[in-house]
């Protein structure tokens, strides 16, 4: 893959990245409905987030920090959000995904380094989504879900699991080959979803 694709590749992954959240936080301000949102996932994005752009600083995979830096702040307002509606008592549960998700990588970042964290990373990049296909699988309605975010979510995963490929790096590949998988998960219930709602028959001209 050359260096023209692999910087078209990374720009891809930004711009999805950075902008995948967005559609959920509006969401959320506009229907002021959870449902099918999973409040695990939320912490579990900011904490991943943030070690995402650690890992990018120290392995110098340069075009990995602004997304990640971005989805941080977003994932903090789809906290901020998440309250209002619902009010504070879901904060735990936030508190509960960031500090879950951290320990794993802590571990191997104390252990063996970076790289390795980075290993443990990717990994955690299919459990940071994990929580959001499990609740969007089992809720009866997904209303809060926004179907944008998981369509970004999915390029951007394809897009870093293209780069990491290419550059032979397995936090990446790793990562991105996960996070496809879960966010073609929560693709396929929100269709189901859409599938299972009745259709309004169209009015006859009297």
């Amino acid at each position: 893959m050359g260096t023209f694709v692999l910087s078209a590749v990374v720009v891809v992954a930004n711009i999805t990245g950075a902008s995948m959240v967005l559609p959920q936080v509006l969401r959320l301000r506009r229907g002021q409905r959870v449902d099918g949102v999973s409040p695990l996932w939320v912490g579990v994005g900011m904490a991943t987030n943030v070690w995402w752009v650690a890992y990018a600083l120290h392995q110098q995979v340069l075009g990995l920090a602004p997304v990640t830096a971005i989805g941080a702040v977003l994932y903090s307002v789809i906290a901020v959000e998440f309250s209002r509606i619902v009010g504070p008592a879901v904060v735990p549960r936030f508190v509960l995904g960031g500090v879950g998700s951290s320990v794993a990588p802590a571990a191997a970042l104390l252990l063996s380094g970076m790289p390795a964290a980075g290993v443990v990373l990717g990994l955690s990049y299919a459990v940071q989504f994990a929580p959001a296909a499990w609740t969007a699988l089992r809720a009866e309605r997904a209303d809060g879900v926004a179907p944008t975010t998981w369509a970004l979510a999915w390029v951007e995963a394809v897009a870093w699991f293209g780069y990491g490929s290419a550059v032979a790096d397995p936090a990446l590949i790793i990562g991105g080959a996960g996070g496809a998988i879960m966010s073609s998960l929560i693709l396929a219930s929100l269709l189901g979803d859409v599938a299972k709602r009745p259709r309004s028959l169209p009015s006859r001209a009297a």
